[in-house]
């Protein structure tokens, strides 16, 4: 009989799914330019137990996040402006694809001049 109940016991626990790993769901989108071009090299960074991604050749990126996730994903690579710098996010339950951020690079020009002119 204890058999018989450790075995039923057992089947409950891996028909329910215990040791099932969580839904996980993704982010993505891209970094380009205002003409539509991508921005390689921009660091993606997910807080709170989310993943991280660098953007590809073509902007684009995916991170992966947990069910149910809330946190922050911040972007930025040096010399650029990038806007927004991050986004919030609250009880994801699903993709979300489609996210765009638009990538600036300022260029500094001007002369030197003496003091006396």
């Amino acid at each position: 009989m204890r058999r018989l109940i450790w075995a039923a016991v057992m089947m409950w626990v891996l028909g329910a799914g215990v040791f099932a790993a969580p839904p996980t769901f993704t982010i993505s989108g891209t970094v380009q330019t205002a003409a539509g071009v991508g921005v390689s090299g921009v660091d993606v960074v997910g807080n709170n137990g989310a993943t991280s991604a660098v953007t590809g050749v073509d902007g684009a990126y995916a991170i992966t996040i947990s069910n149910n996730w809330s946190g922050t994903i911040a972007v930025s690579k040096a010399g650029w402006l990038i806007t927004p710098t991050s986004r919030s996010y609250s009880n994801i339950k699903t993709d979300i694809a489609g996210e765009k951020y638009l990538a600036y690079q300022p260029k500094i020009s001007g002369f030197v001049q003496k003091s006396d002119g």
